[in-house]
């Protein structure tokens, strides 16, 4: 019965181990494309003429 509860916390530890590893994995790429759609609406939204600006 001890056996059986440990296996059953060890394999919830790993669960959640698991899930946290891929929010943190995910959240760096969310992160970079959220800066490179930052920095690609502040230069569409420039003036024309101005350095920097994206031609559309």
């Amino acid at each position: 019965m001890g056996n059986a509860w440990h296996d059953g916390l060890v394999a919830l530890v790993q669960t959640i181990a698991g899930a946290v590893q891929i929010l943190v994995g995910g959240l760096v790429w969310w992160v970079i494309f959220t800066a490179l759609l930052v920095v690609v609406m502040r230069k569409l939204r420039r003036k024309p003429g101005q350095p920097g600006t994206l031609a559309t």
